[in-house]
């Protein structure tokens, strides 16, 4: 061995701690940095002969080099795991003392397996499986078969998706246009069928751009409105108005103000 170098003797100091002290500590699990803040402590007061001190924790930092936040991290967790106790004065550093009494220490929660914890999770999971699918199934009832239910319409929030496709679509149009049309089989059959391509969120955002076109709410030469069925008598209809751009659709109405009328209206 190398005569320069100097090993660590009793006689520079030692700290005085049972060997059960020392076997209990071994066997009670505590995370690395609750380790550096305890032995700290045990440094700072055993080793002094002392029962507790006041130790500030910038002491705490340049012992174990951990930053603040994970040093009172680690300390509340030692007090609740009553390993430690701690007292603090109003306007003066904290004292501490360690707890040498094991048998007061808050047992620990028996240690899983890891094939005990993988069983736990497949069964938790599983079990969230189930109740997220029996809850589907419950608003899913049959009275909404009609529906082709995707992301997009389950997205209706709150009152709204208690009602009927038919439902909604005459609503909005409605509110929009400022009228009173009522729910016909005939208009249910079409809103079905348009219904087998587009979303009911779709078609409700093609009424709302229908209605933003001035022309179509009666504003021309004839007095002409847009009723429920022009807009969904066909795909072509609903993916047209799907995708209006305001700015761009204005000026082709002006030029051609009888392409959207209904053959029955251009031949009066």
């Amino acid at each position: 061995m190398d005569n320069d170098i100097k090993t660590p003797q009793l006689e520079d100091g030692y700290t005085p701690l049972a060997n059960k002290i020392w076997d209990a500590l071994a066997r009670y699990r505590i995370s690395g940095e609750e380790w550096q803040v305890l032995i700290v402590i045990i440094r700072k007061t055993w080793g002094y002969h002392k029962k507790d001190d006041k130790i500030a924790l910038s002491q705490f930092y340049e012992a174990t080099g951990i930053k603040k936040p994970s040093i009172i991290r680690a300390i509340k967790k030692l007090e609740s795991k009553n390993i430690i106790v701690s007292k603090k004065a109003n306007g003066y550093i904290t004292t501490y003392a360690f707890n040498k009494v094991f048998t007061t220490w808050t047992p620990l929660a028996k240690k899983l397996t890891l094939a005990k914890k993988l069983t736990i999770v497949s069964n938790n999971a599983n079990d969230v499986s189930k109740k997220a699918n029996k809850s589907l199934a419950k608003k899913l009832h049959t009275k909404y078969k009609e529906i082709n239910y995707t992301k997009e319409n389950i997205n209706i929030q709150g009152a709204e998706f208690e009602k009927k496709p038919c439902d909604l679509f005459i609503e909005k149009f409605n509110t929009l246009f400022n009228a009173s049309y009522q729910i016909t089989q005939g208009r249910k059959d079409k809103l079905k069928k348009r219904m087998e391509k587009f979303t009911i969120e779709q078609i409700l955002k093609a009424t709302e751009n229908l209605s933003t076109s001035e022309w179509h709410r009666g504003k021309n030469d004839r007095g002409w409105k847009a009723d429920p069925d022009f807009l969904i008598r066909n795909d072509e209809q609903i993916d047209k108005w799907l995708n209006y751009q305001p700015k761009k659709c204005f000026a082709s109405e002006n030029l051609n103000k009888y392409d959207n009328l209904p053959v029955e209206v251009i031949n009066n």
